[in-house]
């Protein structure tokens, strides 16, 4: 029996020091997750542009929706708490927002879906309805799970789902200025403080009238736009894509407010036009990727309308046999 008693000593040991190796997994574990759900994205980040949908079917990318201030949740249907909570909370803020004239301009609330594969665009619509959101200024939007966990890194919004069908997720909610660069965070739920999200909101809405008159006011209208448009490859084969990329500037600036920039392109003897609207992928640069699948010459026009001026130019450019 005596021979015994080291092994069972030894035994302690080991399950003592396993022990206290599994509780510090756990706390880092919590520490990790509490500062992911807390932390969101750090302030003035501009959200990159990631395309998703509307409920009814259009594109929706962030950059295009500039020129309001927006309250950004995330959330899924199936969410039987926390979820519903925050969007209760927003509903009172949408009411009081209407009363003081402000709901939908200047002021949009968007709804992002983290469970896209369940959260169908008719299981969004009953939640909105239900919990009685206009989406009249309140964009719910989905995509697929590539595009929503690109967005959700994006805002280091954690989710992860658990073998119960539930989806253990951030707590965070977020406020982006006019040009879609985010300005504060707030918590879900409980944590949401109305309150604090109207003043926010408000102080937001005015400090973006105030850059809005500055602008207006050291315009300068006898500076010209300057527009460079590259098509890339130059000489592109059927099938490959084709970058069209538009810089456009006034001066020095960068022209990232243009009321319009479009392309016309037709192939060489035909009578179909096609337009096309390239996106803003950084300051004063619109850019769209198209592949043709007929050879021949192609002509591409941009017309660019900013600031009170109107540039439009043509380029040639040719699509080689494969």
């Amino acid at each position: 029996m005596a021979t015994n008693q080291p092994i069972r000593k030894m035994t302690r040991k080991t399950t003592d020091l396993l022990i206290v190796v599994l509780l510090c997994l756990v706390a880092l574990t919590l520490i990790a997750w509490f500062w992911w759900s807390k932390a969101g994205l750090a302030t003035s980040s501009r959200i990159p542009d990631v395309a998703m949908q509307t409920l009814d079917g259009k594109p929706f990318v962030f950059s295009q929706t500039k020129g309001k201030v927006k309250l950004v949740e995330f959330i899924y249907t199936r969410c039987p708490d926390i979820c519903p909570t925050t969007t209760v909370k927003m509903v009172e803020l949408q009411n009081i927002l209407k009363q003081k004239g402000m709901f939908g301009n200047p002021v949009e609330f968007v709804t992002i879906t983290i469970d896209p594969q369940h959260d169908t665009p008719e299981l969004l619509r009953a939640y909105a309805d239900n919990l009685k959101a206009d989406t009249k200024g309140w964009t719910f939007v989905r995509g697929t799970e590539a595009e929503t966990k690109k967005l959700t890194e994006a805002f280091k919004f954690y989710s992860e789902p658990l073998d119960s069908g539930l989806l253990s997720h951030s707590s965070t909610t977020y406020l982006l200025d006019q040009q879609n660069q985010v300005q504060k965070t707030f918590g879900m739920g409980i944590g949401l403080d109305a309150n604090e999200v109207l003043t926010s909101l408000e102080e937001l809405v005015v400090k973006g009238a105030q850059k809005a008159a500055a602008d207006v006011q050291t315009f300068d209208a006898s500076t010209p736009l300057a527009v460079t448009l590259q098509v890339t490859p130059s000489t592109p084969t059927a099938g490959e894509p084709v970058s069209f990329a538009v810089d456009v500037r006034q001066g020095t600036e960068m022209v990232d407010d243009a009321d319009e920039v479009k392309l016309e392109v037709w192939k060489q003897g035909s009578d179909d036009h096609l337009f096309l609207e390239p996106t803003l992928m950084s300051p004063g640069l619109y850019r769209l990727d198209k592949a043709f699948a007929e050879p021949g010459t192609y002509y591409v026009m941009y017309h660019v309308t900013a600031r009170e001026f109107h540039s439009m130019d043509k380029q040639m450019f040719t699509v080689a046999a494969k």
